[in-house]
């Protein structure tokens, strides 16, 4: 307990204080909140309680607050301050208006009525707090250096610059920016900007998650702007090993960045095995559609990354790999024609599955994905999209895994072929990308196991021409994002993606990213967030001689649709496939460099 006598009017009170409270507080409230008066910060001796506070007029005040704070409490707040216990002192506290500068909320804080006698104070929220010794404004940029900073626009303008805080001023350098935030930008003591510098027709925001400082200007149309500034979380931890050597990287430049080609074109988990495996299919020949010549196995350690065996492959045309969930191996799917292989823990193959129909011979799968049948039936089936060559309908082809036969297919891609599928939850939804070479535009496909009727959302308008397909990932119960390389009117590249709901479906919004450009090569959930890990594959240097692609990863906010800065290099060319481990890591397969990188959260370690 606190006591404490005070004055000539014999003011007093008492308060449950913890023992490690360090530094006390008082606060005389109107009835309003507002302080009337204060003390200062005081250190707090439970043997010996302040007995100093200056008389306050005991009919002006409604009530008493306290607050108290350890010093770690008060590390930050009393940086660079000198003799702390005595300029404090004399510095009296009080209530916070709306943009000044706050301490840290309190370790103990509570109240209590004005009252003749002793005033017992009990825990509870008070008023935030301010003093004269704090600085006008929190420091959000580092004084040392001029930092990178990044602006964000809501209609898909990035630019890098440089910029330095002076005080309450943030100065910006902006050369190469088609967006023109102001040149200066002034805080206030939240460290927010000040709505009186951004003149008229632009107002302070909330920053999204990541950002520093974000304001909405009145242009048309209305632009919202984000800034980024270091330090930048480390995201990811990334390790590459070499799972197929490569003599000549360099001569792969130009090398056509199709889905299933490259030196790594698939890769899978396998478990129920003596030990965790990641699987990778390697090939001597990186053109796609049966590629002639050697095709192996190799089987990774996930915590070592170090290749535990190898195992040669006799099926001819070998495109997909998946995880068998009643593990001890898995599947591969190959074609034409079109056909579900089991292969055991060592990459040997098992019995061959192949579906019945007179055009079964021409059926070359594109993309395969797992999908659960439901609650009460929990067993899992492959669902694999599939091509014709005679440019009919692409086909959807269920196996059911536990059964080990193939369903009647469903014909939901009506105009051409989906390099990306996936599966949604129980009873799920089967989601495609209907990619067309006639200028029809690009369509997201939505079906489930019974129907035989899809319905779809357009995600990219007729006449638009993208240089790769589509891939996207169910993000989330209620949508689906779609991402593609792009191009905008100044010939720049980027990211789009596109969210389309499930209920509809029906088309939400696209968000372009021109400062992550490139392609998408997949996409997942990244382990134990929300956010989607998407890596974009930087298609070269834009008006100079050719360099070498390299794939960047990044987190996609879906709640609040952007990019999260903090990416992370992964390595040479693009990204062929993913799968999560079951320590939580994801697992890439390089497939024109011949590596698999694996990437981790720092947490990780």
């Amino acid at each position: 307990m606190l006591g404490c006598g005070c004055a000539p009017s014999s003011l007093s009170f008492t308060a449950p204080l913890p023992r490690d409270v360090e530094w006390v507080g008082l606060l005389f409230l109107d009835r309003g909140g507002n302080s009337l008066g204060a003390t200062g910060l005081m250190r707090y001796d439970p043997l010996n309680p302040p007995n100093h506070l200056h008389q306050i007029d005991r009919e002006a005040h409604t009530s008493v607050a306290l607050i108290g704070y350890r010093d770690q409490d008060l590390q930050d707040a009393l940086r660079g301050l000198d003799q702390p216990e005595l300029r404090l002192l004399d510095q009296p506290l009080a209530t916070a208006a709306s943009d000044d500068p706050i301490l840290p909320p309190p370790y103990w804080s509570g109240t209590g009525p004005a009252v003749d006698g002793p005033v017992v104070l009990e825990e509870g929220p008070v008023p935030e707090v301010t003093a004269a010794w704090l600085p006008a404004c929190p420091t959000i940029l580092p004084s040392s250096y001029d930092p990178d900073v990044h602006f964000e626009t809501s209609t898909g303008v990035h630019c890098d610059a440089t910029a330095t805080q002076v005080n309450c001023a943030i100065i910006t350098d902006l050369p190469n920016c088609l967006t023109l935030p102001p040149d200066e930008l002034r805080l206030n003591g939240r460290g927010t900007l000040d709505p009186r510098a951004l003149g008229s027709h632009c107002r302070p925001a909330t920053p999204k998650a990541g950002a520093r400082l974000a304001m909405i200007c009145e242009t048309f149309p209305e632009e919202r702007t984000d800034l980024y500034a270091p330090p930048i979380p480390d995201r990811f931890v990334v390790d590459r090993m070499t799972a197929w050597p490569v003599a000549d990287p360099q001569a792969r430049l130009g090398f056509v960045a199709t889905p299933l080609a490259g030196y790594l074109p698939a890769l899978t988990r396998v478990t129920g095995c003596p030990e965790e495996r990641v699987v990778v299919l390697r090939r001597a020949n990186p053109q796609p559609r049966c590629p002639a010549g050697e095709q192996s196995f190799a089987m990774v350690d996930p915590v070592t990354m170090a290749i535990t065996a190898t195992a040669a492959v006799n099926v001819p045309c070998l495109d997909l790999l998946a995880e068998d969930p009643a593990g001890g191996g898995f599947f591969g799917v190959s074609g034409p024609p079109l056909q579900v292989t089991h292969f055991d823990c060592d990459g040997r193959a098992g019995p061959t599955y192949s579906p019945t129909g007179d055009l079964v011979a021409e059926l070359r799968p594109t993309a395969v994905a797992m999908a659960q049948k439901g609650v009460v039936d929990p067993a899992n089936d492959l669902v694999i999209a599939t091509y014709r060559s005679s440019n009919g309908p692409g086909q959807l082809w269920i196996f059911e895994t536990s059964l080990r036969q193939f369903r009647p297919p469903l014909e939901i891609f009506a105009g051409g072929r989906s390099y990306s599928l996936t599966t949604l939850g129980p009873n799920s939804l089967v989601v495609g990308v209907d990619s067309t070479d006639d200028g029809d535009g690009e369509r997201l496909h939505f079906t489930d196991y019974t129907s035989t009727t899809p319905r779809w959302a357009q995600i990219h308008p007729s006449g638009t021409t993208l240089e790769q397909t589509a891939y996207f990932l169910a993000a989330s119960e209620d949508r689906v994002i779609a991402g593609s390389g792009a191009t905008n009117s100044d010939g720049l590249p980027g990211v789009r993606v596109a969210q389309v709901g499930l209920s509809g479906p029906e088309f939400i919004a696209t968000t372009t990213d021109w400062k992550i450009y490139g392609s998408m090569s997949t996409s997942l959930r990244w382990p134990g967030s929300p956010h989607v890990l998407i890596p974009t594959t930087e298609e070269g240097s834009i008006g100079g001689p050719p360099v070498l692609p390299r794939t960047v990863v990044g987190l996609f906010d879906v709640s609040d649709p952007h990019f999260l800065p903090g990416q992370a290099d992964v390595g040479y060319g693009p990204v062929s496939a993913a799968v999560v481990d079951g320590q939580g890591a994801v697992w890439m397969a390089l497939t024109w460099s011949g590596e698999l990188a694996r990437i981790r959260s720092p947490s990780l370690q």
